[in-house]
């Protein structure tokens, strides 16, 4: 009992570790991708799990929220334009400013909006359809960012770039590994295929002939 407890352990951690890899190899891409540090992005997962929010709905909205500023700055949406407008903000300031410091400026004044019907519309200028899941999130505002992100960093839980960067290494040598052994499998396959043909021929035969 002890063994199989002691195995079950092992296996479960394995497949925690390949969970996390995967996990910190797709933090490392987005961090790139918006242009926040993986630090910033860690703390937020981190609150969107706390406060009930989907890790992946946190994500593409973030993805939407850098293009909606993108958009901002070059003039090309009046859309979220307005929608920051509506949030008492700057348009123009707030498209200047690093991605992290206006999505937390956004996050805090659309936590202190009590109008329903402007929560929900803003938000969804602003974050895509997905946007009023992250009602929770967004309620605590930066004071409550702040306070996740040092809990995470007790807990652990803080990795930077060049850490995370390890993990994508190892994960794109894992690939390669496994695309390597796919190769030897196909060549073997390829090899065996005309004597598996011949034998299924053969057997097919046989079986025909008895008589039963």
């Amino acid at each position: 009992f002890g063994a199989a407890l002691g195995a079950a352990a092992v296996a479960g951690m394995g497949l925690l570790v390949r969970n996390s890899m995967q996990t910190l190899d797709r933090v490392g891409k987005l961090s790139d991708a918006i242009g926040v540090t993986t630090e910033k992005l860690l703390a937020y997962q981190h609150a969107s799990r706390i406060t009930g929010a989907d890790t992946e709905q946190l994500n593409k909205g973030l993805l939407f929220f850098s293009k909606a500023i993108g958009e901002v700055s070059t003039g090309i949406s009046t859309e979220a334009t307005k929608a920051v407008q509506l949030l008492g903000l700057d348009a123009k300031k707030l498209s200047k400013l690093p991605l992290a410091e206006s999505f937390e400026e956004v996050v805090d004044r659309l936590g202190k909006l009590e109008d329903t019907y402007k929560f929900a519309a803003v938000s969804q200028r602003l974050f895509g359809r997905g946007g009023k899941e992250l009602m929770n999130f967004f309620q605590v505002g930066k004071t409550g960012i702040a306070d996740f992100e040092n809990e995470l960093r007790r807990l652990g839980g803080t990795l930077d770039r060049d850490s995370i960067a390890k993990v994508e290494a190892a994960n794109d040598a894992m690939t390669r590994f496994k695309t390597a052994v796919g190769g030897v499998a196909n060549q073997v396959a390829v090899a065996l295929a005309p004597s598996l043909e011949i034998l299924s021929f053969k057997f097919t035969d046989t079986v025909a002939r008895v008589e039963i």
